[in-house]
């Protein structure tokens, strides 16, 4: 992803560009009153008396474990904290402690907060700022795993062996056959993002029920069919996002280049049709060239044709 700050003159203009691409791709703007009023309503209570949070009340009594050193790896000013460790070494290996934090707990099924969660799916970044998943009063306060206070957590905890190989999870019956996560090529299940991702508070619910031998709550039950849709549709615009974010600056550092040659590599072809995709290595690039004779892998002089920053296309041919 792009560095949030861009240093570089004409910032006005890329100001407008992502402006457009909120536009075009229909960003939700600020969070509705009834949302943020819920939001603020939630963490005077975390504040007040945390047992009476929607996601706690008629739980018996939670541990505390405050007595663990937790702290977050994250870039410096970061503030909604999803995740914590500390690691323990043990005789033969180690222990990891690793707290998720509890959003459910903040959320009350069918009410604004989560109405709203479910339209936007998932945290969206864009160079000069982001879309959040919750209000901030939530995701970067009353919610998050700020250093300094005590927040309601789902806490996991796992021993490893001396080479960091799992030997101290259970399972509920007989794990799947095909357990891996295609992302870290490894059994993996994502609830480490409730803050940012949507089904990552549902996954934590079904994994909390699950080691306490009760039944997924009914709200969570009813919810999951739908949250498939929900998180490829949200996915898509993220992705969408992220893709118009560097086409715009791809084509404003190349705006008074058009005409210039540049040394580039063939990365893709279509069999049967000219032309490709190039990549330049100063300034890095990718973009569509026309011509015959490409070939993938190859390397290859080609001229910059078009660099648009309202229709945000780059676009080169075969030197």
């Amino acid at each position: 992803m792009l560095p949030k700050a861009i240093h570089v003159s004409g910032a006005p203009k890329l100001a407008e560009g992502f402006d457009r691409i909120r536009g075009e791709l229909e960003l939700p703007d600020a969070f509705p009153e009834p949302v943020l009023e819920e939001a603020r309503r939630v963490a005077e209570t975390a504040a007040s008396d945390p047992s009476a949070l929607p996601g706690l009340t008629g739980l018996p009594s939670l541990p505390d474990r405050t007595d663990l050193p937790l702290l977050t790896v994250d870039p410096q000013g970061s503030m909604d904290l999803d995740q914590a460790l500390c690691i323990e070494q043990r005789a033969r290996g180690y222990r990891v402690w690793y707290a998720i934090a509890d959003v459910a707990a903040f959320v009350r099924p069918g009410g604004a907060i989560d109405t709203e969660a479910r339209k936007r799916g998932e945290t969206v970044y864009m160079p000069d700022g982001r879309v959040p998943l919750h209000p901030a009063v939530l995701s970067e306060g009353a919610a998050s795993l700020l250093p300094g206070v005590v927040r309601p957590a789902a806490l996991w905890c796992l021993d490893l062996n001396s080479d960091g190989v799992t030997v101290g999870a259970e399972f509920n019956g007989e794990p799947p056959r095909d357990a891996g996560h295609a992302a870290v090529a490894a059994p993996y299940a994502h609830v480490t993002a409730p803050l940012r991702r949507l089904v990552d508070r549902y996954a934590g619910e079904v994994c909390l029920a699950v080691a306490e031998g009760v039944p997924v709550p009914e709200p969570v039950q009813e919810a999951l069919a739908g949250l498939p849709a929900l998180m490829a549709g949200g996915g898509r615009r993220a992705a969408a996002v992220d893709r118009a974010c560097v086409d715009l600056v791809e084509a404003f550092v190349l705006r008074d280049r058009v005409g210039q040659t540049f040394g580039a590599v063939v990365i893709d072809t279509e069999d049967g049709r000219p032309g490709g995709l190039v990549q330049i290595a100063e300034p890095a690039v990718v973009a569509r060239c026309d011509g015959d004779g490409l070939r993938l892998g190859e390397k290859t002089d080609v001229r910059l044709t078009r660099a648009d920053l309202l229709t945000r296309e780059v676009r080169f041919t075969v030197a």
